[in-house]
Parts: structure tokens; C-alpha cells; sequence
């Protein structure tokens, strides 16, 4: 049982089955602007707010856009009420909340705020990571240059989407048409059976943007290329898109990735893939055919 990323951390694909980085078209973009890349806070946190702030500049209500961190809160207030140690976290959730209502668009306050807000993130994927950060964490706040840098990034993203969207959707699952409260509850509790796009192996996952041809990452790296780990990723979203079964993936045709931070994207048109190497990726690594009983039905090849 592992998300998206866990599992293609967990796992590495034989040569003959690598998603080729060539098969990707690269184009760069250019503006003005210039970041500062200080590093005050580690790049995952600074790719979280820059996805979350720009769902919200793009129309998403700020509690959507950011209702991971809000679950966050909840369960690191769960977990400081029942150990001791963690009492730095009792009144996380009026803590979250507050600086939500702090976010109010892209200026320096709130790009502040959402930062804070970011520390949550972790406990609603993660609990016993973030209790292992926690326990190592140092207290931090961005300064003016990264709030600066969050800002060009985000702008970037909206210049981006506005040139290739529109956007559908975002922050995108992968469970079965109109699947129910409980039908979901039964999965998340049972884990035994496939799920749309979802099975025991690869049991949770979200993507970042659609549009309406391309299901798109965002990566905030400073390294330029894209790694396989990144590549398998926006392809194993594809694939799960399909066997979920939503509309919305129907006509999905294309794969990319926008670093904005390089201000770069790379995008693959799903029919230079092998079809041997989807075969071996369902199979293989998300694992459709590791179960007797599915609530959706597998894509033939």
C-alpha cells in the first residue's frame, strides 16, 4: 500500500521498459525576471505553496486549494493529544485556520502565510514522517527573497496555463465515476480490491493540472531535467486516469511536465510509449491484475 510517489521510490523499471526523456519535447520560456534561489526552505515545501496558490489564483476556493493542510492540521492535533511530546501541536487547527484567512491572493502576506500553513501538509500523507520531521525540524520562516521567488513561479504557472489551457481541473483523483462516500470508505479501510485508477499497491496519488489534452506536473527543482522518477509519474497518472473511468480523462493525449522555477516544460504524446511498457507498468508497478475483484474494468492494450 503506497501513493504515487512511494512506489516509484520503491521500485526501479528494467532498461527495456525506461520512459525515454527523448521522447519528450522541450521548449523554454523567457521573461524578465530572475530568482533569488536562496534555499531558506527545503523545495518541497516551497512546490506545495507554489501548486496550492496557484489552484487559488486560477478560481479555486482557498479551503480546496489548500484542504490537504486543513486534514493536516486535524490529525497533527489528533496525534499531540494522545503523546506528550507532540504538544507543540494542541490548537493546530485554529493555528491552520487562522493563517488561512490570511491568504488573500499573491501578495507578500499571504504568499507568508501560506508558507506557515505548508507545515500541516505533511501529517494528512504522512503522519509518522511528519513526526520524524517534527522531531528534527528547526523553526523557520520565508524571507522576502523566497516569498519573491513563490511569486515569479506562480505567475509563471498562470502565464503558462493561460497559453496552453484552459485548465479543467486540478488537484485531480483517480477513484471510479461517481464513486460514494462509502464505496470510498470501504476501499480506504479494506485495500483488497481495485479502485478506478487505485488498487492495493498504489492505493492513493493526485495529480496536479488538466487540461484538454494533457495532464501536467509541476516540478520546482532547480535541475533542469527530468528525472525517470518524474517521467514514470506523469505517466503512471495517465494510465490511472484511464482505468479510472471519468470523463474527464477521455480524451487525454499528452503528458507533461512545467518547471517554473527553469521555466521549462517537457511533454509526450502518450502513443510514443511502447505499449509493452504500459503493459508492464499496469501490471508490474500499479498492479491491476493483483486482485480478484475490481470496481472498474482494466484497459486493454
Amino acid at each position: 500500500m503506497a501513493s504515487v510517489t512511494t512506489r516509484i521510490n520503491n521500485i526501479k523499471l528494467p532498461q527495456n521498459k525506461n520512459i525515454s526523456s527523448s521522447w519528450f519535447k522541450k521548449e523554454i520560456y523567457y521573461d524578465d525576471k530572475e530568482l533569488f534561489d536562496y534555499g531558506i526552505l527545503h523545495g518541497s515545501v516551497i512546490g506545495t505553496v507554489v501548486d496550492y496558490l496557484t489552484r487559488f489564483s486560477f478560481g479555486t476556493p482557498v479551503e480546496k486549494a489548500f484542504s490537504a493542510t486543513i486534514r493536516g492540521a486535524i490529525i497533527a492535533e489528533m496525534y499531540a493529544s494522545q503523546y506528550s511530546f507532540l504538544k507543540f501541536f494542541k490548537g493546530a487547527y485554529s493555528k491552520a485556520l487562522d493563517y488561512l484567512n490570511n491568504i488573500k491572493g499573491l501578495d507578500e502576506n499571504s504568499v507568508f502565510y501560506a508558507c506557515k500553513l505548508i507545515e500541516y501538509n505533511v501529517w494528512a500523507k504522512n503522519p509518522i514522517g511528519a513526526i520524524n520531521a517534527f522531531l528534527n525540524m528547526s523553526e523557520y520562516e520565508p524571507d522576502n527573497a523566497t516569498i519573491q521567488d513563490i511569486i515569479t513561479m506562480i505567475n509563471r504557472n498562470k502565464r503558462f496555463f493561460e497559453s496552453y489551457g484552459p485548465l479543467i481541473s486540478n488537484g485531480f483523483t483517480f477513484e471510479p465515476p461517481n464513486a460514494s462516500e462509502e464505496e470510498s470508505m470501504r476501499f480506504q479501510l479494506e485495500k483488497n480490491f481495485n479502485f478506478g485508477g487505485y488498487t492495493p499497491t498504489v492505493d492513493c496519488g493526485d495529480g496536479d493540472f488538466l487540461t484538454n489534452d494533457t495532464i501536467w506536473d509541476l516540478k520546482v527543482c532547480k535541475d533542469p531535467s527530468i528525472k525517470i522518477n518524474s517521467r514514470l509519474q506523469v505517466v503512471m497518472y495517465w494510465i490511472m486516469g484511464q482505468h479510472s473511468k471519468q470523463e474527464k480523462f477521455k480524451n487525454i493525449t499528452k503528458v507533461g511536465i512545467y518547471n517554473p522555477r527553469c521555466n521549462i516544460s517537457y511533454i509526450l504524446d502518450i502513443e510514443k510509449i511502447p505499449k509493452t511498457t504500459i503493459k508492464y507498468i499496469e501490471d508490474k508497478i500499479i498492479c491491476y491484475n493483483q486482485t480478484n475483484f475490481t470496481m472498474s474494468t482494466n484497459v486493454s492494450h
